[in-house]
């Protein structure tokens, strides 16, 4: 059976969860890329995709 594990992180500390998760049982490993740019900002970006756009 093939695994794999898919990350999106913006900081890196889940792409170090997922190196040590895909390393510890042998999977395949793939970063999840934003099709648009994401604020810096870590609230902006809850509040970008929580709230409706008018």
């Amino acid at each position: 059976m093939k695994i794999l594990v898919a990350y999106f992180s913006l900081s890196g500390h889940t792409e170090a969860a997922a190196k040590a998760v895909a390393s510890a049982v042998g999977a395949d490993l793939e970063r999840i890329e934003s099709a648009r740019p994401v604020p810096g900002n870590r609230f902006a970006l809850l509040f970008s995709v929580a709230l409706p756009r008018a």
